[in-house]
């Protein structure tokens, strides 16, 4: 590992480090969205090295994100945390910045990269009307299906059937 891999790697850490848990309930991440964040910004990195293959710089660049890539290209239940996915968004913002870099030193890139911003927990407000309603309509469809799958699985007889079998006294 050369020593400004590992001085991007050493960096990272310490912003790890320093950066309090903020934002750690903003989205809900599985394993597939990091797996889907990490194979969108890979795509990126692959288009952009088929042109700045060769600078030393880029090369730099280029064999950190792989190294971080290989570590964390399986995502599990466990490993999929908000910081992976804040990891991947540096990651997508340094692509940016690399890209602007190259376009003034000649090198074509193609379209400009995105830093991907994460999934809202809630949709935003509807500008409609009755937007209370709406609410109130997606908690009862939510609760009616909860209470015929129960009904449908039988789990309300077993429970009661207990209660009149029991003596409290």
């Amino acid at each position: 590992m050369s020593a400004d891999i590992r001085d991007i790697a050493r960096a990272e850490a310490l912003a790890r480090i320093r950066r309090p848990a903020q934002g750690m309930f903003d989205e809900l991440l599985f394993p597939w969205s990091i797996r889907d964040l990490l194979q969108e910004t890979d795509a990126d990195y692959e288009r952009i090295n088929l042109q700045a293959k060769g600078r030393p710089d880029w090369d730099v660049e280029y064999t950190s994100w792989k190294t971080f890539y290989q570590a964390n290209k399986d995502p599990g239940w466990l490993s999929s945390s908000q910081e992976t996915a804040q990891a991947i968004r540096r990651r997508q913002a340094r692509l940016v910045e690399w890209q602007k870099l190259l376009a003034q030193r000649g090198v074509q890139t193609g379209p400009q990269g995105t830093v991907s911003g994460p999934a809202p927990l809630f949709e935003a407000p509807s500008s409609d009307r009755m937007p209370g309603l709406e609410r109130v309509a997606k908690w009862a469809a939510g609760t009616a299906v909860l209470y015929l799958a129960s009904r449908a699985l039988g789990l309300g007889e077993k429970m009661t059937s207990r209660r009149k079998g029991s003596s409290d006294g």
